[in-house]
C-alpha cells in the first residue's frame, strides 16, 4: 500500500502569514549553501553540525554539563582552522587555557589571538571589535558566563557574604 504524501498545506499557511507580516522571503523557501570551514572529521561534519564543517559567520553554542570537552572540541576547532590557514581568537573568561594543551589540539599559539580583559564589558568591547574588523575565521568564548559585566558579579560577591 502507497502512502499518501504529507499535505505541505500546514506549512504553506504558516510561511504566507509570516509573509504577511514581516514581508515576502521573511521565511527561505530552500536550503542556503553555506561558506565552511571543514573539519577532519567527516562524521562530525556531515552528522552532528549538519552542513559540512563550521559555518562560517554563524554562532555555534555548545551546551553540556561541566568536564565533558567542550572548551577541548573548541581548541581543536581553533586548531582546524589554524591548520588550513585561518585566523582563530580565544577569550577565555575562565582564565583556565593552558597553551601545552592548546597544542597538543592542534593551536599554533604564536599565530592564536588571545585578548586579556578584565570585566565582561572589555571582552565585549575587544569582540566588537574583532567581529567589525572581520579579521579571523574563527572567534571562541569560553564561557559566556564567565563574562558577565562587572556590576554583576560584585552584586554576587555580596549577595553571597550575608
Amino acid at each position: 500500500m502507497v502512502k499518501k504524501a504529507k499535505s505541505s498545506e500546514p506549512i504553506d499557511n504558516i510561511t504566507a502569514a509570516l509573509d504577511v507580516l514581516g514581508g515576502s522571503g521573511i521565511v527561505a523557501s530552500e536550503t542556503r549553501n553555506l561558506d565552511v570551514i571543514p573539519t577532519d572529521i567527516q562524521g562530525l561534519n556531515d552528522s552532528v553540525l549538519g552542513c559540512g564543517g563550521l559555518p562560517r559567520g554563524r554562532i555555534i553554542e555548545m551546551y553540556a554539563k561541566p568536564s565533558v570537552g567542550k572548551s577541548t572540541l573548541a581548541y581543536w576547532f581553533m586548531g582546524q582552522v589554524q591548520k588550513q590557514g585561518g585566523v582563530a581568537a580565544l577569550f577565555d573568561g575562565e582564565g583556565a587555557y593552558l597553551p601545552t594543551y592548546g597544542a597538543a589540539c592542534g593551536i599554533d599559539n604564536d599565530k592564536l589571538v588571545l585578548p586579556e580583559f578584565n570585566l565582561g564589558e572589555d571582552a565585549l568591547y575587544k569582540l566588537k571589535l574583532l567581529l567589525a574588523s572581520d579579521t579571523c575565521d574563527i572567534i571562541v568564548v569560553d564561557s559566556m558566563p564567565a563574562l558577565q559585566p562587572g556590576g554583576m558579579s560584585e552584586q554576587t560577591d555580596a549577595s553571597s557574604l550575608k
